[in-house]
């Protein structure tokens, strides 16, 4: 078999798998897309720079993200918007917030949308108890992170050392992150 005959075979398997997919699995296909896409637009760089080049492989990655959830290509795309986002904004100056946090959030989420493609077999029926289970997890993640995100707006106004702030965040993390732990360790 050449390997024109064995990619013409992947293409025609991957075709009736898709043919075969629940409404469900093919709509959190269809998020991780919208997701994935939005990242880049966050990141709103010029295409013909080192940022555009890396859009591209970006996208690309994207693509075989939504073909093989479970392989190395979500973390390909993650690793193509944070390089981005240091490309654009590195260690010099303070970036913006509002995209920071933004970009923030679409990676947290097509990661965990990534991570729930990738876990489920791609024909498998989504159960609504699955589905809310796994909201419930990105709600807490997203509440943890605002009360974070405010504790770091309220430490900064503050007056005090670089080593005090520091202090004060990781144990702001600690404390947000003990009910995390004590959820996860009853079920």
């Amino acid at each position: 078999m050449t390997a024109v005959d064995e990619a013409v075979a992947g293409v025609q398997r991957w075709w009736r798998t898709t043919r075969a997919m629940p409404g469900l699995q093919l709509g959190l296909r269809g998020l991780l897309a919208v997701l994935g896409v939005a990242g880049f637009v966050i990141l709103d760089q010029p295409w013909a720079s080192l940022s555009g080049v890396l859009t591209v492989v970006g996208l690309l990655a994207l693509i075989g993200t939504l073909l093989l959830p479970d392989s190395s290509a979500p973390a390909v795309v993650l690793g193509v918007m944070v390089a981005e986002w240091l490309i654009a904004y590195g260690l010099r100056g303070s970036p913006p917030v509002g995209r920071t946090i933004a970009l923030a959030a679409d990676l947290y989420l097509v990661h965990t949308v990534a991570a729930l493609c990738g876990a489920l077999p791609p024909t498998a029926k989504l159960e609504g108890q699955l589905l809310v289970r796994w909201s419930g997890h990105v709600a807490l993640s997203a509440v943890a992170s605002a009360v974070l995100i405010g504790i770091g707006y309220a430490v900064g106004q503050l007056p005090g050392s670089l080593t005090l702030e520091l202090i004060g965040l990781v144990g702001a993390v600690v404390v947000v992150s003990v009910p995390v732990w004590l959820a996860y360790g009853r079920r």
